[in-house]
């Protein structure tokens, strides 16, 4: 009798991170007629090309599109799940994951790192939470003990498996020559604006600092055809930039930087656990086009008035100060400079080199943000095994 695992989730961050990890233990761990989907979440931060990557990684028996979870989730989708089987929530709607649930008549259980899933864990037979620390918030919040687990962060897993050296020591010398990495993102729509931006920065770092080299991060769900021409916009108006593209293994090489150039998102989360320093930037010149929380998002993309609806939104939510960074926000302060506003690239430029100067905040900062997720491997497994003895009750026998 084959027991299925379904796994909820999407966005570039949550299935390299959570996902894929998640899946390689259930498969290591898990029974020989284990059956695995992926269900990908409707959410506006996907960038299109999640069912290619993911059916290149060879781990799923079956991968549903978020059209057609939505008809799963609303009971207009035939689907197969035997007596023996779970769904374990990996990001996205937590009401998606439960319903889906629901609907196959199998137990769910949901990854938390917030403490939105207090407000839902009714839906849930298990919680695994990131910390102790976010498991004793959960309790207090009202989440009955007994259902919380505490795993650590697949992350982790994620990259001891893909990182090829260490990470750079904390007391590491500076370099003669440093290494500053540029990461645009992993979506089409927001990289074709982004990374021209993070170049023109870099040309200018380049003026004042020609001994300085340059890594593009292109993340594995990025076009071809973007990164194609993307590869030619910047070998013709920027060759002396000679940038290094780094389209495998990145978290080894970002591992090797000394200053990272970044947006907020998961990105962050996975510099800090490598230890690695880095600036936020928030260009506000470019609020309409990268991806909003909530229902913004989806009237940010009625054309004619999205974009203005946007525009709007962006000015309100930063007519006060708040902290952007993931790691800065886990810390509730900023250990990382996060830069919003209007800048020339030179002026971005000057930042970049001032923080290349500074070794000792640099040390610092790698100390404090190593120190936010410092944690062993194994959470993968931990998060599989439970979610695997969940789906091998039988459903005749569950409470």
């Amino acid at each position: 009798m084959s027991v299925d695992l379904v796994l909820a989730g999407n966005g570039p961050g949550e299935l390299t991170g959570w996902v894929r990890p998640v899946a390689r233990s259930a498969r290591d761990i898990g029974p020989a007629d284990l059956r695995l989907t992926l269900v990908l979440s409707p959410t506006q931060f996907a960038g299109g090309r999640e069912v290619d990557v993911v059916k290149s990684w060879g781990l799923f028996d079956r991968i549903l599109t978020p059209a057609e979870g939505i008809r799963l989730a609303l009971g207009r989708l035939r689907f197969e799940a035997g007596p023996r089987g779970s769904v374990l929530h990996l990001g996205g709607d937590l009401w998606f994951s439960a319903q889906i649930a629901r609907r196959l008549k199998i137990p769910a259980c949901a990854f938390a790192e917030t403490l939105l899933v207090a407000r839902k864990h009714g839906a849930f037979a298990e919680i695994f939470a990131t910390s102790e620390d976010l498991a004793r918030q959960l309790s207090t919040r009202g989440v009955p003990e007994e259902k919380i687990v505490v795993t650590g962060d697949p992350r982790v897993d994620a990259m001891l498996r893909a990182t090829r050296e260490p990470p750079a020591p904390l007391n590491r010398p500076p370099r003669p020559i440093p290494v500053v990495s540029l990461l645009p993102g992993s979506r089409d729509r927001y990289v074709r604006a982004l990374l021209p931006y993070l170049l023109r920065v870099a040309d200018a770092l380049r003026s004042s600092r020609p001994r300085v080299t340059f890594q593009i991060i292109a993340a594995e769900f990025l076009s071809p055809g973007l990164l194609a021409s993307m590869r030619a916009l910047a070998s013709d108006r920027w060759p002396a930039l000679n940038a290094v593209w780094v389209t495998s293994d990145p978290w080894t090489a970002l591992a090797r930087s000394d200053l990272a150039l970044t947006f907020p998102g998961t990105s962050t989360v996975e510099l800090a656990m490598l230890g690695v320093p880095f600036a936020a930037i928030v260009p506000l010149e470019f609020v309409d086009r990268v991806p909003a929380e909530g229902v913004v998002e989806w009237i940010g993309r009625i054309p004619g008035v999205g974009r203005m609806v946007k525009r709007v939104a962006a000015w309100r939510y930063f007519a006060r100060p708040r902290l952007m960074a993931l790691p800065n926000i886990r810390a509730g302060r900023a250990i990382a400079p996060e830069w919003i506003g209007r800048w020339t690239p030179a002026e971005l430029a000057n930042r970049v080199s001032d923080l290349l100067d500074d070794e000792t905040r640099r040390k610092a900062m790698r100390t404090e943000l190593r120190s936010l997720y410092s944690s062993s491997g194994g959470a993968a497994t931990r998060i599989a095994e439970h979610a695997l003895e969940l789906a091998a009750t039988l459903r005749e026998s569950r409470p």
